[in-house]
């Protein structure tokens, strides 16, 4: 956001020749975005190890067992240096230095048994094994101020004041036994049954259940179909079962814990202590999710045409949620089993082959998902909010029994009152005031449709594929907009506030110039709220087949060359950079919230594909 926020007019440098950054004048506490990438000295090193071992044997006809240990070993070293003078931030500290280290690893052992039989029609496999999964890291973090500014030292120890510091250490493991029995009678019927036992150290209940069974008939070999002979394939399905979740507990969240702080230099009479930071919940337990599959798959004209349909139930109960506590407690909130969510769905996917001649092929894919999702439960808090906006202090989302997930909540606006110039909100609640009361559902963030199309086209040495993707139904909170349409402080703003309301301009959508911090007309409302729709073309490559199955160049046997676009073209009516935005990472209660998310880059490769 501050390369969005800060006014092109302003120097970068100060013009004495110091070398020093330029402040946004009106605010100096506001960086010019060119300091925050230019003004620190830091470097980042990461080194990663990554090896697996893994044995087969064959104990008797049809019996099979597998055993694989693998290890990921990861090490990080980040160190930072603002220096005493060129930065505003830096002077107030009169320099900052920090350094974080840390090592994390990864141990994994499978071991499987995989069994198949086959008497007549019948065919049996089963599988049976379990998962060992351990993690443990440890690392330090430093934080120096108070530098000479006479030196170019930039390690901790010139420091005169060491402001914080500290170390952890993290470790978590989990163990898993599962099995799976599968039943084939005459490439007709099918029967399969899985159970699966998930132990996590994160947890105080620490084992879940989650047993799986389907069923499946080839409708195809029915006698009354032998009349469809387009038909190749059909098989029908059906299926039910359970997964367990514990993504998103902290190694210790089922107990409490209490941090240290040391003594202030400054301040004799600042420690050293110990609070509570955290309460722990011995009674959590697995997320949950019990799901219900019908589908079938559908091949035809000697497979040219694959069909697949699948229709889904949901419902995710004992859903992880950090309930808010109240205010004179020592600790905010307490993670506990707390919701419930159902989702359901449909999803389709047809493949075809178009064109299959000897010098040409044409193949297309298309998927399409629909989905609905509602919150069925929530126990101990009836409503949360989500989506924190800066500038208003604001929340964008909601989250409330009988609302699906990404439900944007705010105030809905009327327009540009044309005498004042300041927004006009309804008065939903009819109390003939402006007040949070008026708050109301304003939009979805979640798509109605998904879906997907890929093409191939071959023609002698020539390929290309094109990949669409895009969404309906979606709406986007666009919060960059009430930083650069607000008017309320010194940030640089949007040119559509150049037709803002004016004595001159009194028939308008944009709301008059206030200044001074009053943000009443950039509350959360439907004004920000935008069609976020799309199509784009997501990945283009075209390719040339130099060489092929070549025998005159011996260490060559084929060779490519291509180039590959993406991002190319997208079709929306968002008025924001990117319609596929991300302000909160892939959080469904925080979805199609834009806050200076920063657009996907159009990229350009060229390379060369060789097999030797």
């Amino acid at each position: 956001m501050s390369a969005l926020n800060t006014p092109p007019f302003l120097n970068v440098y100060k013009q004495d020749g110091s070398g020093w950054f330029d402040p946004n004048p009106f605010q100096p506490s506001w960086e010019n975005p060119v300091a925050y990438m230019q003004g620190p000295d830091q470097l980042s090193r990461d080194n990663k190890v990554l090896g697996t071992v893994e044995a087969e044997i064959s104990l008797a006809k049809g019996l099979k067992f597998r055993s694989s240990a693998g290890a990921d070993i990861t090490s990080h070293r980040w160190d930072y240096y603002l220096d005493p003078l060129r930065t505003n931030y830096g002077r107030q500290n009169n320099g900052i230095g920090q350094s974080d280290n840390a090592n994390h690893m990864v141990i994994q052992i499978e071991n499987l048994f995989d069994y198949t039989v086959k008497t007549g029609e019948h065919t049996i496999s089963a599988l049976a094994g379990n998962t060992l999964q351990k993690y443990e890291g440890r690392g330090t973090y430093i934080e120096g101020k108070d530098f000479p500014e006479d030196t170019n030292v930039k390690d901790i120890w010139a420091a005169n004041q060491i402001s914080t510091g500290g170390t952890w250490h993290g470790a978590n493991s989990k163990v898993s036994f599962f099995g799976r029995l599968n039943y084939d009678f005459g490439s007709k019927y099918y029967a399969t049954f899985s159970f699966r036992r998930d132990g996590s150290s994160k947890l105080v209940n620490k084992w879940g259940t989650m047993p799986a069974f389907s069923l499946g008939y080839r409708l195809s070999s029915a006698p009354f179909m032998q009349k469809f002979t387009f038909i190749d394939d059909l098989k029908i399905r059906g299926g039910y079962g359970f997964t367990g979740n514990d993504y998103g507990l902290s190694d210790q969240a089922a107990y409490a814990l209490w941090s240290y702080y040391r003594r202030d230099p400054t301040d004799p009479l600042s420690g050293p202590g110990i609070y509570q930071s955290s309460y722990g919940n011995p009674d959590l337990k697995w997320e949950t999710t019990r799901q219900t599959n019908l589908g079938l798959d559908l091949t035809m004209f000697d497979g040219k045409v694959l069909f697949t349909f699948d229709a889904y139930h949901k419902q995710t109960v004992d859903v992880l949620l950090n309930v808010q506590l109240t205010s004179s407690l020592p600790v905010s909130s307490i993670l506990t089993n707390a919701g419930e969510i159902i989702n359901k769905g449909l999803e389709f996917s047809l493949n075809t082959v178009n064109i299959d001649t000897r010098e040409l092929n044409w193949t297309t894919e298309f998927n399409l998902s629909l989905n609905k999702n509602e919150v069925a439960d929530l126990k101990y808090t009836p409503v949360y909010y989500f989506g924190s906006i800066y500038s208003n202090n604001e929340f964008a989302s909601r989250v409330k029994v009988g609302d699906p997930l990404g439900t944007f909540y705010g105030y809905v606006s009327e327009g540009v009152n044309p005498e004042t110039g300041d927004i006009m909100y309804k008065d939903v609640n009819n109390n003939g005031i402006f007040d949070p009361g008026d708050r109301t559902v304003i939009g979805y963030g979640m798509p109605k449709l998904t879906f997907g199309f890929t093409n191939n086209l071959v023609y002698k040495d020539f390929s290309l594929n094109l990949f669409f993707q895009g969404s309906y139904g979606n709406d986007i909170f666009n919060a960059t907009r009430i930083d650069l349409e607000g008017m309320f402080d010194s940030k640089n703003q949007s040119v559509t506030v150049l037709d803002r309301w004016t004595p001159e301009n009194p028939n308008t959508d944009i709301p008059r110039a206030v200044g001074g911090g009053n943000v009443d007309n950039v509350r959360n409302s439907t004004r920000f709220i935008e069609d976020g729709s799309y199509l784009r073309l997501k990945s283009a490559t075209l390719s040339y087949t130099v060489l092929k199955n070549n025998t005159k160049i011996n260490f060559v046997r084929n060779l490519a060359v291509y180039v590959t676009a993406q991002n190319l073209f997208t079709f929306t009516s968002y008025s924001g950079f990117d319609p596929e935005v991300s302000a909160y990472g892939n959080n469904a209660v925080e979805v199609g919230i834009d806050y200076g998310t920063y657009p996907q880059s159009r990229t350009f490769v060229f390379g060369v594909n060789v097999e030797f």
